[in-house]
């Protein structure tokens, strides 16, 4: 099948989910029991062709969706996925780039570059300060707490980047209570 018949498939599919969220309830129409049952299969011999795995993934999978971009969703805190974005992810995946550094993918690095620059514009924090894109809200948690830490342990003049943690007990003050 043509690439971009492919991915013209896969855009309908994406369009006509987004377009029916605000029909459907917000919960899944099956629970994780009759998901597994529904992509239950044996291991194939041989690969299918490209459009049946998409047909048959969508088939599969969209009943045990939540409808988190829905208005009526109120489950938990997730970022929303917004037209544009989505539209995004899908170009970046379909670019295969890895943005691990400006030499291998310069747009990436570029991108990544200017929207730190806005965001510290937008949030009118010191422009030298440091800005780390993560891959979503667990390492984002995760990345925060380390942060604290270290504004923590410096306030009482413990440096673990050059010290570390052991070493730092109650009688260097960095447990208080």
């Amino acid at each position: 099948m043509d690439v971009g018949v492919l991915f013209q498939k896969a855009a309908k599919y994406a369009a006509e989910f987004r377009r029916s969220v605000a029909d459907r309830p917000q919960r899944p129409a099956q629970d994780y029991a009759q998901a597994v049952a529904a992509f239950s299969e044996e291991l194939p011999d041989h690969g299918a062709p490209a459009d049946i795995v998409l047909d048959s993934l969508v088939a599969k999978a969209e009943p045990g969706l939540h409808m988190p971009t829905g208005s009526r969703f109120f489950g938990w805190v997730m970022g929303g996925s917004h037209p544009a974005g989505v539209a995004a992810d899908f170009l970046t995946g379909a670019w295969g780039q890895n943005a691990g550094n400006h030499v291998v993918a310069p747009s990436a690095a570029a991108v990544e570059a200017i929207s730190a620059r806005w965001l510290l514009e937008l949030l009118d924090l010191p422009r030298e300060s440091s800005v780390g894109f993560v891959t979503g809200a667990t390492m984002a948690n995760f990345t925060c707490l380390a942060a604290a830490r270290g504004a923590v342990l410096r306030a009482v003049d413990w440096d673990a980047d050059s010290q570390g943690l052991f070493g730092c007990a109650a009688d260097h003050g960095c447990y208080r209570r």
